[in-house]
């Protein structure tokens, strides 16, 4: 189970070749997801019709984004939004904190916790604050999150 962070697709419905691969056809690549190394950040190529799927965003396991959620100051829940704004200085009080210590893998019956490493916390508020200023560059309001 995971818990993505986005922003809605940015294509228009009309566009009829895929933004990121180039497909003349969107539904030719519809299940490609792109990491950028660089942002951190995901392109999801999506079908054109309607074009209401997620283009960009961040997904982490469900207990990472529960910490990081909480590591904001927020309540965790499954799923919700955020303004852009908030998500933004919530994001800068983070960058402003000593960097998170590691949490060792462990074992409970049948369920393994992989552990991460020191700073993911503050790693992935940083690609939080990276997503957050493409949304405002995209006129978008909030982000949300499920």
């Amino acid at each position: 189970m995971s818990i993505t962070f986005d922003i809605p697709c940015t294509c228009p419905a009309t566009v009829v070749a895929c933004p990121i691969c180039g497909a003349e056809n969107f539904r030719a690549c519809a299940m490609t997801c792109l990491y950028d190394d660089e942002t951190g950040l995901y392109w999801d190529c999506v079908d054109a019709e309607g074009c209401s799927h997620t283009a960009l965003g961040l997904n982490m396991s469900n207990a990472n984004a529960a910490d990081v959620i909480e590591a904001l100051g927020l309540e965790f829940d499954y799923c919700g939004s955020i303004e852009v704004q908030d998500l933004l200085g919530r994001t800068t009080l983070r960058a402003a904190l000593p960097a998170d210590e590691p949490v060792p893998t462990a074992t409970d019956g049948n369920m393994i916790y992989c552990g991460r490493d020191e700073g993911y916390i503050s790693e992935r508020a940083g690609i939080l604050t990276t997503l957050a200023l493409r949304a405002r560059e995209d006129g978008y309001t909030t982000i949300s999150w499920g």
